[in-house]
């Protein structure tokens, strides 16, 4: 209530999502600012009270130290350094969270259990993630056995890398095979101590403290993400070869016009419909990146860093060839129909891209073609080729599976799911190796034959879902239904 604070809530709920800002004032440590979602600064005052204020002060600014369990320590210096030069750490339980305790006098010794917490992203956990050294992404191998940092940009599932949380306050590093990161570099299928990393927060980036008192941090140093320690220092010291960037993984997607021709990019700087066969490179691949202002409006990026662009009103010309460097303007953002399992793509001239007999591919095509169903040239068969492993968020937290096989829409923790795309339509698998299908009480994987469901993209990496014309509805108690009208806050997936 107000801006008064709490340790109680056993579900996630919005009000116990809080963000962290960086104080670009302190040059050592990691000190910064905790937001909570109504935009209040948690605060801690000279008397060692804390509460949420409305503006942020000298008393505001927190330092963040990770131990090697992955708890947090958060301490705070109460807006002025006392005659001691004392430092107090924040904590407590209920609604009795103070900051009275002071740091242990013994060098090394832990603090209280109740000043330590284990802090959870409650962001999406499925990323990009990019070496601020080498400037690369993060991928699987080709060998599927490491993951390597040399691609300039994160294409296909290989660069889609989740972040797993364990209960302890670890993380881990899940590759696209489902594959865990360990400390010697090496991927494994079972989980031990090895894969489990302290989260480090460095301002805007991050850093993945190996296990073990003596352990280094995971590096790109080499080329394959694996753990080092600093060689000059014999310290935990973090270079810019251990410090990452996560970013969003765009939906990146296939197209098959209507004479079952994949849309491709390998001829040229022109794109055209001529590859019949499923030919799995990434000349067949696009990512979608959305308008940054006009919604409903989409980018199409090539896997060789360039951009749809039209260069003709007049004959609906499409090439591939446009740099970012140039800017953006309106012949570089198509608007997109979702047709259910179909999208139709019209350019700023107010025309369709169209595939004519021989493949290629203008902006030519009137309103009036696109909704004819049967055959239409206009009409583009789309798939989802970058989550094979599926994460859902809420407005209340993250889809799961109970024990019982329902799903639910209000956790902490996410659930991974597999997720197969064929000719538009979504299949949807738990853990327990159920598909997800529509039952009277709602959405359960508890079925032994797939239900294929409708999706729709939409900006900043939400999406819905649908089965016969109604979304899928999220509820705060918990509930997860195909009952949506409607696009609202209760349909919206993040993905």
């Amino acid at each position: 209530m107000g801006g008064r604070l709490n340790a109680q809530g056993k579900s996630l709920k919005k009000k116990q999502i809080w963000s962290f800002q960086a104080s670009e004032d302190v040059k050592d440590g990691v000190f910064g600012y905790f937001v909570s979602s109504s935009g209040l600064y948690l605060t801690a005052k000279p008397d060692g009270k804390v509460n949420a204020e409305p503006e942020a002060t000298a008393a505001s600014v927190f330092e963040i130290r990770a131990y090697d369990d992955g708890r947090w320590v958060l301490i705070s210096k109460l807006g002025s350094p006392k005659p001691d030069g004392q430092q107090y750490y924040f904590g407590g339980s209920g609604e009795t969270l103070d900051a009275f305790t002071k740091l242990p006098p013994v060098v090394g010794a832990l603090p209280p259990a109740d000043r330590m917490w284990v802090v959870q992203l409650a962001m999406h956990p499925q990323v990009c993630i990019k070496n601020v050294n080498k400037k690369k992404y993060l991928h699987l191998n080709e060998n599927g056995q490491t993951i390597t940092c040399n691609e300039v940009v994160p294409w296909g599932d290989d660069a889609l890398i989740t972040l797993i949380f364990f209960k302890e306050g670890n993380y881990g590093i899940q590759a696209a095979n489902g594959l865990f990161v360990s400390s010697s570099g090496a991927l494994k299928a079972n989980v031990d101590d090895s894969c489990k990393f302290v989260l480090e927060i460095r301002g805007s980036q991050y850093a993945f403290k190996c296990p073990g008192k003596d352990a280094g941090y995971l590096s790109a140093a080499t080329g394959t993400l694996k753990g080092s320690k600093n060689a000059k220092s014999g310290s935990h010291q973090v270079s810019k070869d251990e410090l990452f960037e996560f970013e969003d993984s765009h939906p990146q997607i296939k197209i098959t016009d209507y004479a079952s021709r994949k849309v491709s990019v390998k001829h040229g700087v022109e794109f055209t419909a001529n590859n019949s066969r499923e030919a799995e490179d990434d000349t067949i691949r696009f990512q979608l990146e959305a308008h940054p202002e006009k919604s409903g409006m989409w980018a199409f990026r090539t896997y060789k860093d360039k951009y749809w662009s039209l260069t003709n009103d007049a004959d609906g010309s499409v090439h591939c060839d446009h740099d970012a460097k140039s800017g953006f303007s309106s012949a570089q953002y198509f608007t997109i129909e979702w047709l259910g399992a179909k999208m139709a793509v019209k350019a700023s001239n107010g025309k369709y891209i169209t595939s004519s007999a021989n493949g290629a591919l203008r902006a030519v095509g009137n309103s009036s073609n696109v909704m004819i169903e049967d055959k239409c040239s206009s009409q583009y068969v789309w798939e989802l080729i970058n989550r094979p492993r599926l994460v859902l968020r809420t407005e209340h937290g993250f889809v799961n599976t109970t024990a019982n096989g329902s799903l639910v829409c209000n956790m902490p923790n996410p659930e991974v799911y597999n997720c197969h795309i064929s000719k538009g339509l979504v299949q949807i698998s738990a853990s327990n190796g159920r598909y997800v299908v529509n039952t009277p009480s709602g959405l359960s994987a508890s079925g032994s034959e797939p239900a294929f469901f409708e999706m729709t993209l939409l900006d900043n990496t939400n999406m819905t879902l649908s089965l016969d014309g109604k979304f899928f509805q999220c509820f705060q108690n918990g509930a997860i239904t195909v009952t949506g009208s409607k696009v609202d806050s209760s349909t919206i997936l993040e993905f």
